[in-house]
This record gives structure tokens, sequence and C-alpha cells, in this order.
């Protein structure tokens, strides 16, 4: 059996101070598989399923089983997270904010956060690169699934090994109807900054 926590400490510092042991997260079905799953990517659809007793979550593997990796196109990943925490966020200035919210507040200062005067491309070319390593949504995935993990799936909205091994047969995207537009500059950022995950899961630069 390999432990989790063992994992989490032969991570890099700079990691650990981002990530906590809890923020990893593996499933096990109860028969013969295991995924990890990086903070947000299906994790809510995954504990769901694990309250139902369905699935449950472990903090140990068995490295004879499978073990699978889920993890999401960056560019999916950072729209999302754009979508949930900036555009559409609640913004009342005495509320309680998302851990994530004040980070934010810190590069494009609170009134503009609230306005949402904040552009897709700003976010992109002025904020990912600082909170790659200060926020659980946007620490680069490969650190979520460790390297002894060799089957990797990405996420879509449909998936025949999440449905079988794991039972979900859906991931509901509500703001997949919003679209953006990427510069040059845009898309040489977000590979510079996620090229661990690009090489990993797409095998590739970008």
């Amino acid at each position: 059996m390999i432990c989790l926590k063992k994992y989490y400490y032969s991570l890099p510092e700079q990691v650990r101070k981002c990530l906590t042991p809890e923020e990893i997260h593996c499933f096990y079905n109860k028969i013969d598989s295991y995924i990890f799953t990086s903070f947000k990517v299906a994790s809510t659809s995954l504990r769901q399923k694990s309250f139902t007793h369905e699935i449950q979550r472990v903090y140990e593997v068995d490295d004879k089983k499978n073990i699978y990796g889920l993890y999401r196109c960056p560019k999916q990943r950072l729209e999302s997270f754009y979508k949930n925490k900036i555009l559409f966020s609640s913004k009342k200035e005495n509320q309680k904010w998302e851990p994530c919210q004040p980070k934010i507040f810190e590069i494009f200062g609170l009134e503009r956060f609230l306005n949402s005067d904040i552009t897709y491309e700003e976010f992109i070319n002025e904020a990912v690169e600082e909170l790659s390593y200060k926020d659980v949504h946007l620490l680069p995935q490969t650190y979520y699934i460790p390297s002894f993990v060799e089957k990797h799936i990405q996420l879509l909205q449909y998936n025949p090994i999440l449905e079988k091994k794991f039972y979900i047969t859906t991931i509901e995207n509500k703001t997949s109807n919003i679209k953006f537009n990427y510069t040059k500059k845009m898309i040489n950022n977000i590979e510079t900054i996620y090229k661990k995950d690009y090489l990993r899961f797409f095998n590739h630069d970008s």
C-alpha cells in the first residue's frame, strides 16, 4: 500500500505551502480501481458518490490495482476559475469571501473586482503566474496526481471510464456557452505556467 501522506511530504516545499494533505483527493470504487483528481476537477461529483457509499475516499492505495489520474485541459480549468470566482461571483463588499478571492484583490484591487472590471485577458496575463503556486484551484495538476499514476483521463462532459468505474455519467458545465478568445501572449503564458501539465498529460509542450 502507498500512503498518500508520504507522497504529500515528498512534494516541493513551494507546493506544500499552497496545498494541504486533505486537498489531494483519491477515491476507490471498492472493487478494482482508484482515481486521483486535482482540487475541484470533478471532486464534487466524486465526493457526492462517496456520501452515498458507492465509492469511498481513501488515504492509501494498493498499487496492484487500477489507478487513474483525472485531469482537465489547462485552458478550460482557467476559464472555469475566472467564471466562477471572478465574473459570476456574488459581489458584496461585506460578504465572506472564498479563500482565493482576496488573492485576486491584492493584484487588481477590491473595487475592480466588485465592479467585474477584470477581463479574462488581464487575469491570464497579470495574475495566473503569481497565483499558480498560491491557490489550490490554479496549482499545476501534476502535483495532485502522483508520478506512479500512469493511466490518465481527461475530464470531458462524458467519459466511459468515469461512468463504468466510478458511476459518474455526466459532468455539468453551466457556463459552457461563454467563450473566450486567446491572444498569442495569453497562450504563451498558459503554456509556460502549465508546461508540466502539458508535457505529462498531453505529451507535448502545448
